[in-house]
């Protein structure tokens, strides 16, 4: 089972053109690991310790601003923190398709839901759905997780670069 996944694994990274080592594979899933990590403490801290709610908040935002991502124009356009998404542009997301994204019962996706209104971290938008605004990620709390979610993504490129990877 283990040398059919591999070979799996090797055909799927020639068929796109990815040269395979080994070496960078395991330093990549070390690294990723502790860069991730990182970034679900700031996260949590962000939101008074609440690990679930900090991911609620995590997955509200960015089914709320993704699509930003994918288009390059809109990606330029609001890649700097100082130019914010405009909220009228933020697609809002429903707790069913929260719950359904993330694999968390309705129920506990609802309830968290609910504590984020309640402490203003989002806002309704009419039946549509929710989201995180603008304004809330300009607050002292939201600008000092970014800054330091900042801060761990470069210091993970050095490390990615120390170990080989050729970052441009």
């Amino acid at each position: 089972m283990q040398v059919n996944r591999r070979a799996q694994t090797a055909a799927l990274a020639v068929q796109r053109g990815i040269a395979l080592d080994e070496r960078l594979i395991r330093a990549a899933l070390r690294l990723s690991a502790a860069y991730l990590l990182r970034n679900v403490e700031v996260v949590a801290e962000a939101v008074d310790g609440d690990l679930m709610l900090g991911l609620m908040f995590s997955a509200i935002l960015q089914a709320n601003v993704g699509h930003i991502s994918d288009d390059p124009a809109l990606a330029k356009q609001f890649g700097l923190t100082s130019t914010l998404v405009p909220d009228d542009m933020r697609r809002p997301i429903t707790v069913n398709a929260l719950s359904e994204s993330l694999g968390i019962p309705y129920e506990t996706t609802r309830r968290h839901v609910k504590r984020l209104l309640e402490r203003g971290w989002c806002v309704k938008v009419g039946a549509r759905g929710v989201i995180i605004p603008g304004e809330i990620l300009l607050t002292p709390k939201a600008l000092t997780a970014a800054t330091k979610q900042y801060a761990h993504m470069l210091h993970f490129l050095r490390q990615l670069k120390e170990v080989g990877f050729e970052i441009e």
